[in-house]
């Protein structure tokens, strides 16, 4: 199918720029075909090595994936941590270039949240005070029927 731009297909062609199109190559074969043969000749060999050796059980076998499992996980936990410190370090580095209009945000949010936690107060109020009652009576009438 030819493309409804003709000249475009001519300004790629090897013959029109050969460096580029041999560089081309040798990064596809090397970031595409390379790793992917030998990932697939390693977990190929893995699985044989696997498969043949008479040397563990299932328990061992299990435990060890556990810990293959693990260890991505371990690092991308290390990595966060790392940006966590470092996030913190550096915003302890700039308080000091932060403008002074912050601080009066700072305390209006403060403020935001009080009125937010009073008024969530206020909205339970009642239904803390019914529970309470409910429970006075329930206390007394369940006292009435120990006596009898």
């Amino acid at each position: 199918m030819r493309s409804q731009y003709p000249h475009t297909e001519e300004l790629y062609t090897a013959s029109r720029h050969p460096a580029a199109r041999r560089r081309h190559v040798r990064q596809v074969w090397l970031q595409i075909a390379l790793p992917l043969i030998l990932g697939t000749a390693l977990g190929g060999f893995g699985l044989y090595a696997l498969l043949t050796s008479q040397a563990g059980t299932a328990t061992r076998a299990s435990q060890l994936a556990t810990v293959v499992l693990a260890i991505p996980l371990l690092v991308m936990g290390l990595v966060i941590l790392l940006a966590l410190v470092a996030a913190i370090y550096l915003l302890g580095r700039s308080m000091r270039w932060i403008p002074e209009h912050t601080i009066y945000v700072h305390r209006w949010l403060q403020q935001a949240n009080t009125a937010i936690l009073r008024g969530a107060d206020y909205a339970a109020k009642p239904m803390l005070a019914a529970q309470s009652w409910a429970n006075a009576f329930s206390r007394i009438f369940d006292r009435s029927k120990r006596l009898r």
